[in-house]
């Protein structure tokens, strides 16, 4: 089965099924074993980031709404950082 980058920018630019386009490109691309592996470092990231955030929170002495400012910024900061450094791996390893 062969499925070229037009089909693939097609159904992820269709917007009634942008929530569950992510899981079907895994699916297409990915295998079982990989693709729970994905699932459990995403779940074992989500838990350790809600712990992180929330001794972060819990510990500072701060009003709730700078709380959840700091929760926010951190949150955000490892969001990006994240997608940044899974870019740049992947356009250093396309060019290998």
């Amino acid at each position: 089965m062969s499925v070229d980058s037009a089909e693939i920018l097609e159904f992820m630019l269709e917007f009634r099924l942008r929530p569950i386009a992510q899981s079907a490109i895994n699916t297409i691309q990915l295998t079982g074993r990989t693709r729970a592996l994905a699932s459990l470092i995403a779940g074992v990231g989500s838990t350790m980031g809600g712990i992180i955030t929330g001794w972060l929170t819990d510990h500072s002495g701060m009003r709730r709404r700078n709380r959840a400012m700091v929760a926010l910024a951190f949150v955000a900061t490892t969001m990006w950082t994240t997608w940044i450094g899974g870019t740049i791996n992947q356009t250093e390893v396309s060019q290998r």
